[in-house]
């Protein structure tokens, strides 16, 4: 009769608030930092939510009805918790485990003999591999940071190899022949030896620039404190421009 309606209304009723009360209780579950709580935070407020609104139907019968009808919406949000919590898990796992690899890489590019280095990168790569096992990665996953590292490590390989190789042509006094030889270095190699000679060449002419002024500033100190006149400051200035050496340093 109209009772029975009226308190099946209620039921609905009580199932569409305990549903908007566990919304809003699985939003602040997601947002809570500790994932490792997680879980028994929504137990425990799912099943204040429900006690709360099984209680305002007041009659076993529908207060069963009530149960059998949010036991749904009760395990879907369970299961959606459970999942956030083992993506949170697993998120952090990889990111602790990629800084150890980072880590493991970074010693490998600064060790200095071969046989420290190698062992730096299967450390990193039984990390890899570890993790895969673990289900941090798929396989394929797995297989791509291999394959990252080994170009990472190559290419700190070529990048000491060109340091070396350039810092051995700095003993070639003549510019023209340093960057002839580097030049004739193949591929990948050339290219950076080239580069860091080049750099080289600029840090040189910026120092003796600086030593130039440094030069002519002292001079110019001297003019003020009539050791030098202005006129002889003007003419070291302007031989300095013409050839890039005080005259001073010619004599």
């Amino acid at each position: 009769g109209l009772f029975e309606a009226e308190m099946t209304s209620r039921v609905s009723g009580a199932l569409a608030n305990a549903t908007s009360s566990l919304n809003n209780l699985q939003l602040e579950v997601d947002a809570n930092p500790d994932h490792n709580g997680r879980n028994d935070q929504f137990a425990t407020g799912s099943q204040k939510i429900a006690n709360e609104f099984r209680e305002s139907l007041n009659y076993p019968k529908f207060q069963g009805l009530f149960d059998e009808r949010f036991a749904g919406t009760l395990e879907r949000g369970r299961m959606g918790v459970a999942q956030g919590v083992r993506t949170a898990q697993i998120d952090s796992s990889r990111g602790n485990v990629s800084m150890f690899i980072e880590s493991k890489l970074d010693e490998a590019a600064k060790a200095s003999d071969t046989a420290t280095r190698q062992l730096l990168v299967e450390d990193a790569i039984a990390a890899v591999n570890q993790g895969v096992k673990d289900g941090l990665w798929s396989a394929a996953q797995g297989a791509e940071k291999k394959i990252q590292i080994e170009n990472r490590m190559e290419g700190e390989s070529l990048l000491l190899q060109s340091q070396v190789i350039a810092d051995e042509l700095r003993e070639e006094p003549d510019l023209e022949k340093r960057l002839a030889k580097a030049r004739k270095l193949p591929g990948e190699l050339g290219d950076l030896v080239v580069a860091r000679v080049m750099n080289q060449i600029g840090q040189d002419e910026d120092l003796r620039n600086k030593a130039r002024q440094a030069k002519l500033d002292e001079r110019y100190q001297r003019a003020q404190a009539g050791d030098m006149t202005l006129e002889d400051l003007e003419i070291e200035a302007y031989w300095a421009r013409k050839t890039g050496e005080p005259m001073s340093a010619q004599e």
